[in-house]
């Protein structure tokens, strides 16, 4: 009869032992109101080191006037963005976007890759929905790049419609004269 009484000791403290256990374990993993939770931390979804890089060879390209390494820092730009959904972005971050998406575009530009500059200035204007920077005369990004980039191709009334400067439109305009005489 001893034996079945051992036996329940030895199970009761292993029970006990289970229950002291998970206590342990479960108060070790609650949390308390001074720990910031995961959605609290800042998430910065722009990689403020390659901008960085990519700055430091644009403006190398800037200063040899090498199209090879405007194109290298346009490939840059645009490694710096993560791609997916922004839904979750900070409107700083949506800013930082765009323009990083802007800067790879223009020097897409100088770097002669007109078709890849097309191509992201596409993605961009899908990605940001209808948004737009502004040049320091208010000038519209997205209009002047499409000026620079279709300007043979577009119409008088496509040329008038865009927010352009009276520099861009005129250059514009002489070039569609001589091409076409």
């Amino acid at each position: 009869m001893k034996q079945p009484q051992n036996q329940q000791n030895s199970f009761n403290r292993a029970s006990n032992a289970i229950v002291l256990a998970s206590v342990l374990v479960l108060s070790a993993c609650s949390s308390t109101s001074s720990t910031p939770t995961i959605t609290e931390l800042p998430v910065h979804r722009i990689d403020q080191q390659c901008r960085n890089q990519a700055q430091s060879v644009q403006q190398s390209a800037s200063d040899t006037a090498n199209g090879a390494q405007f194109n290298y820092a346009a490939e840059l730009y645009l490694r710096c963005i993560p791609h997916g959904a922004m839904l979750d972005w900070s409107e700083a971050d949506k800013q930082d976007g765009m323009q990083m998406m802007a800067l790879a575009t223009l020097n897409f530009v100088k770097g002669g890759q007109v078709k890849k500059a097309k191509t992201t200035l596409a993605d961009m204007r899908s990605r940001f929905h209808g948004r737009d920077l502004y040049l320091s005369d208010f000038t519209s990004f997205t209009d002047t790049l499409t000026a620079l980039i279709e300007g043979p191709k577009l119409s008088v009334s496509e040329l008038a419609a865009l927010n352009i400067s009276r520099t861009v439109r005129d250059e514009i305009e002489r070039q569609q004269y001589w091409l076409s005489h």
